[in-house]
């Protein structure tokens, strides 16, 4: 399949950037960060070879971790004493690794990620603000993504590890590690993309409970009038095609709304 919706928002790049951020309890300030990413060739979706970019570092913050936090993560105010890095320097690093790749799409799930970069950034340091805004004009929300067409049975969006369990993956380490969710996202993309029978399955399994099927059921209504007759097949086919060709915004607009 062509996946013309996510062909359009990450066609001109040629790194593939999937990162996450684990912030503060009570102000959401970056206190670490996990990239990996991939190259691919302009127009693709998959990586043009096995080379995968990786990068993880603590940042030191004078926010409040905060005990769910601390919980959640492992990390508390000794590892960011002990390991920690100013923000700034953090960002310095992440645009050597990635300098000498021309067009880049950054991906994440959900935009928290977003909202933790943007409290982080000194708005007054150029440098640093140009380099949010930067993402921000090459974003993509996975979350957002999938949340149109994988829902669990009481409606709601899947989880990173719902995801993981669905299509099977298995990756070392543990959740809420930046660098392990990162590596899970870049695997549960390349896993949508490739399983096209299994994501319209669990598009069926809770069919009902999803509200923007709309278009869907409406052309399966449509073929059904015209033919006097539709089958499952019918339906999965028009589910393949609002697939991959839903129109839906997937850029961020702004890290606050």
């Amino acid at each position: 399949m062509s996946f013309p919706r996510l062909t359009k928002e990450i066609s001109k790049a040629n790194l593939v950037i999937f990162f996450d951020f684990e912030g503060t309890q009570i102000r959401h300030k970056a206190i670490a960060l996990g990239i990996v990413a991939f190259e691919k060739e302009p127009g693709k979706l998959v990586p043009s070879s096995k080379k995968v970019l990786s990068y993880k570092a603590f940042i030191r913050t004078t926010d409040e971790i905060g005990p769910v936090v601390k919980k959640m993560t492992g990390i508390n105010e000794t590892t960011l004493k002990k390991e920690g890095k100013p923000f700034s320097s953090v960002i310095k690093e992440v645009m050597n690794l990635t300098r000498k790749y021309k067009e880049k799409v950054y991906i994440s799930y959900g935009d928290m990620d977003l909202k933790i970069l943007y409290n982080s950034i000194n708005k007054r340091d150029q440098n640093e603000y140009n380099f949010f805004n930067h993402i921000l004009k090459n974003y993509l929300d996975f979350h957002l993504y999938l949340s149109h067409f994988l829902i669990d049975d009481k409606g709601q969006s899947l989880s990173i590890k719902k995801l993981l369990t669905y299509y099977k993956i298995k990756i070392d380490g543990k959740e809420h590690d930046p660098l392990f969710d990162s590596k899970a996202l870049m695997a549960i993309y390349l896993n949508y993309i490739e399983s096209e029978e299994k994501t319209v399955v669990y598009i069926l399994k809770n069919y009902k409970k999803n509200p923007y099927l709309d278009d869907i059921s409406k052309a399966f209504a449509l073929k059904a009038i015209e033919k006097k007759n539709a089958t499952l097949n019918d339906l999965k086919e028009e589910i393949k095609k609002n697939l991959w060709g839903k129109s839906i915004i997937l850029m961020a607009e702004s890290p606050l709304s």
